[in-house]
């Protein structure tokens, strides 16, 4: 009789100083894993107290089970969740960013198209010569854009917007080298 007691009461010792440090654990270091530790040894100190007839001792080490259970399940779904939403995030700032070089398609092609159109005998002696010698085309192109799908391109901003896309985009670089002499 006196064993069981004394292993009862070093066993709640010891779970209360336990807890303390998988609390820190969990705050500090996100290692919330230790809870359910925690749950299911709550659970069976609940069990072997509830044996004992001490029922008072055995619900509430059942509703610290519960408690530590709780709170391991609660932070495994915050994971999940926030893994989600982060995820999403990823997504939705990659789509943005593929739909806003999509509207500027039409555009680039045009570009590419002018400049063979408009090439003069030979090629153009500098990449600022030939964005001017298609300004006007593209200046009428960029106005009659259709309503539902703008490229929200102002025509005063033009000449450096192209010289910026013929650093990151390979075919208008292509065409520009085909239709600008090089220095």
């Amino acid at each position: 009789e006196y064993g069981i007691e004394y292993f009862l009461e070093e066993s709640t010792q010891f779970l209360k100083s336990e807890t303390a440090f998988i609390r820190v654990d969990a705050v500090l270091q996100g290692r919330f894993d230790k809870y359910l530790y925690m749950s299911l040894c709550y659970y069976h100190l609940a069990s072997v107290v509830s044996d004992r007839e001490r029922i008072t001792d055995g619900c509430k080490y059942l509703q610290y089970a519960m408690y530590f259970y709780g709170k391991w399940q609660g932070s495994r779904e915050y994971k999940e969740w926030a893994g989600e939403k982060e995820k999403n995030e990823k997504d939705r700032l990659e789509n943005a960013r593929a739909g806003k070089e999509e509207k500027y398609i039409p555009v680039k092609c045009e570009i590419i198209r002018l400049l063979h159109s408009r090439k003069p005998m030979g090629k153009w002696s500098s990449v600022s010569k030939a964005i001017e010698g298609i300004q006007h085309d593209l200046d009428i192109f960029i106005t009659n854009e259709p309503k539902d799908k703008p490229s929200g391109l102002e025509p005063d901003n033009l000449d450096r917007t192209i010289k910026s896309w013929i650093k990151k985009d390979r075919y208008l670089a292509f065409a520009f080298s085909e239709a600008v002499t090089k220095k």
